[in-house]
């Protein structure tokens, strides 16, 4: 169970090709969906080590809540470093808002990202127990779905996009 676990959960995207500059920036969906596939990565990987009781749950979950916060930052432009360029996008009141609204969150812009990407690993803890296939395409999706929220995107018309 434990390496079926690990190997189904979603591999870390590449960054886009750079442009001339070098700089990625954190409005792009590819950019925005490799730092989220990295997160899910992550919180898979903890969930395997507490499988393999090698992690608490309140290890992991504490874990999680760190890279969220820090990914957070990131995203909304507070910690972001090269080769990332900050957008107007990443701001509390632009992404933040978004995920607020898109999502119907009783939290501040500032903790939006933070809260989504908690949503994430949740999903991602309930789906594990699914067989390792359909766990990877649950994962994929669930990866998927935050990532355009992240983009600006509302959750119809993700929908209407995967029909």
């Amino acid at each position: 169970m434990t390496i079926a676990l690990a190997e189904a959960a979603p591999a870390a995207k590449p960054p886009p090709p750079a442009p001339a500059d070098g700089a990625l920036p954190l409005d792009n969906l590819a950019v925005i969906g490799g730092i989220v596939s990295g997160f899910a990565r992550g919180v898979v990987e903890r969930l395997a080590a507490c499988i393999e009781d090698a992690l608490t749950m309140d290890e992991a979950l504490a874990t999680a809540d760190r890279t969220a916060r820090a990914v957070g930052a990131v995203l909304l432009g507070h910690h972001a470093a090269p080769p990332f360029t900050v957008r107007p996008w990443n701001a509390p009141d632009m992404m933040g808002a978004h995920i607020v609204r898109a999502l119907g969150l009783e939290v501040a812009p500032e903790d939006a990202v933070r809260a989504l990407l908690l949503i994430l690993a949740e999903r991602l803890t309930e789906a594990a127990i699914a067989p390792p296939e359909q766990f990877a395409a649950m994962a994929r999706e669930l990866v998927s779905e935050a990532s355009l929220l992240l983009a600006g995107r509302f959750p119809h018309e993700i929908q209407r996009a995967a029909a």
